[in-house]
C-alpha cells in the first residue's frame, strides 16, 4: 500500500515538472491536445529558437526559419475542424481548395475568390474581377477600368447596376454623368442652338420642324429612322410620340430586383400609390415610358436615343431604350424641377424634344 502511494506521489511530482496532469503520466488522459500545449510545445519552441539562432546564416534568417509542424498534434475532431473551416470560408480568408488540402483531399481547381456581395468574383492569378449581375469583367490596377473587350454596349445600364444607391436627383446626376462626361465635354460646343436658324450646330438644314427645332428624322430606304443631330442613329426612339419597346420591362429579373427591393430600391416610394410588387412597378414603368407626351406627361430623348418621360401628376420619372428595356423609374425629390434640369442638360448635349 505504501509503495502504491509513493508511486502516485512521484507521478504527481513528474506531472508538475512537465506541466501535465497525473492522468497523462498514467496514460489515461483523454485530451492529448492539452498535453501537447502544456508539455510538448514549450519544449519545441525552445528547440526552434536554438535552431534558428545557430543553424542559419545571417543572410538566411530573412527568408528561412526552423519550425515544428504541430498541425497533426493539435488537430481537432472532425466536427471541430469542419466548423472552423465553415467560419474560414464565410469570412473569405480560406478557399475551398485550401480546406481540401488541409484535409489531404485532391483540389478541385477553384481559383475564384468571393469579395463580399456574393456576386463579385476575383481571380488572383489573372487579377480579374467578374460581376455576374452585369456580365462585366474588369482588371485590378487597370487605369481604364473595364477592358475594351469587356465594355458593355449599354453603358448607362452598367453604371446604374454598379451603384444601387437611392436615385435622388443628386445620385442620378452622378451616375449618369460618370463615364460619359468626358465624351460630352468633347462635344460641349457642338450642340449649341443657332438663334437665327433654330438649328443645333452640326445638324443639316432641312431637318427642322415647325418650331425651328431639329426633328432628327431622315428617310432611309423609304423607312423613317431617327438620328441624332450628329448623324448617329437612335434606333427608332421618338422624343414625343409613343414608343413600342422590344424589351417589355427591365432587361432581366435581377436588374428589376435591384431597382425594386435591393438596397437603394424604390419599393417604399410606391406603396402609397398601391404598387406593392415588382411586377406592378415594372408594368407602370413600361406604360409610362411607352406613352406619348401630353399636358401631364412630359418627355424627350437624349443623344443616345434613351427615352425619358415624366408624369407630373404622379411624380414618376422613367428612362429606357426600346431595344434595351427600362433603365429606372423613381420619384425625384425635386419633382418637376428635376425633370426640367435633365431636359436642359440633354438638349445641350444633342437630345431631342
Amino acid at each position: 500500500m505504501q509503495l502504491d502511494e509513493n508511486k502516485r506521489a512521484n507521478a504527481a511530482e513528474f506531472a508538475k515538472i512537465f506541466h501535465v496532469s497525473a492522468e497523462a503520466i498514467s496514460g489515461s488522459a483523454g485530451d492529448l491536445g492539452a498535453v501537447a500545449k502544456l508539455a510538448a510545445i514549450p519544449l519545441m519552441q525552445t528547440i526552434q529558437c536554438a535552431l534558428n539562432r545557430d543553424l542559419l546564416l545571417e543572410k538566411e534568417k530573412k527568408d528561412y526559419y526552423w519550425a515544428f509542424d504541430t498541425k497533426e498534434l493539435l488537430k481537432g475532431d472532425i466536427r471541430e475542424r469542419f466548423e472552423a473551416y465553415k467560419t474560414a470560408l464565410d469570412a473569405n480568408f480560406m478557399q475551398i481548395d485550401e480546406v481540401r488540402y488541409a484535409e489531404d483531399l485532391e483540389p478541385l481547381g477553384l481559383t475564384w475568390i468571393k469579395l463580399g456581395l456574393q456576386d463579385v468574383l476575383y481571380d488572383p492569378k489573372t487579377k480579374q474581377v467578374y460581376t455576374p449581375n452585369t456580365n462585366q469583367t474588369s482588371e485590378l490596377g487597370a487605369s481604364g477600368g473595364l477592358n475594351k473587350s469587356e465594355q458593355p454596349e449599354d453603358q448607362e445600364t452598367v453604371q446604374d447596376d454598379a451603384s444601387n444607391l437611392p436615385e435622388t436627383a443628386e445620385n442620378l446626376n452622378s451616375d449618369e454623368e460618370n463615364g460619359t462626361i468626358e465624351s460630352r465635354a468633347k462635344r460641349e460646343n457642338k450642340y449649341i442652338k443657332n438663334p437665327e436658324t433654330g438649328l443645333f450646330e452640326g445638324s443639316e438644314p432641312g431637318n427642322e420642324n415647325k418650331d425651328g427645332k431639329n426633328s432628327g428624322k431622315t428617310e432611309k430606304s423609304g423607312k423613317a429612322t431617327n438620328t441624332r443631330d450628329d448623324g448617329g442613329e437612335t434606333n427608332g426612339s421618338d422624343p414625343s410620340e409613343a414608343n413600342v419597346f422590344e424589351v417589355k420591362g427591365f432587361k432581366n429579373k435581377q436588374y428589376l430586383k435591384n431597382h425594386w427591393s435591393n438596397k437603394g430600391g424604390h419599393a417604399e416610394e410606391y406603396k402609397a400609390d398601391g404598387i406593392l410588387t415588382a411586377k406592378q412597378y415594372e408594368q407602370r414603368a413600361l406604360s409610362l415610358v411607352e406613352s406619348p407626351t401630353s399636358k401631364t406627361i412630359l418627355g424627350h430623348c437624349d443623344e443616345r436615343g434613351v427615352v425619358i418621360r415624366y408624369d407630373k401628376n404622379k411624380n414618376d420619372f422613367v428612362k429606357g431604350h426600346p431595344q434595351k428595356g427600362i433603365y429606372t423609374m423613381f420619384k425625384p425629390d425635386k419633382g418637376l424641377d428635376y425633370y426640367l434640369n435633365e431636359l436642359r442638360k440633354d438638349i445641350e448635349h444633342g437630345g431631342r424634344t
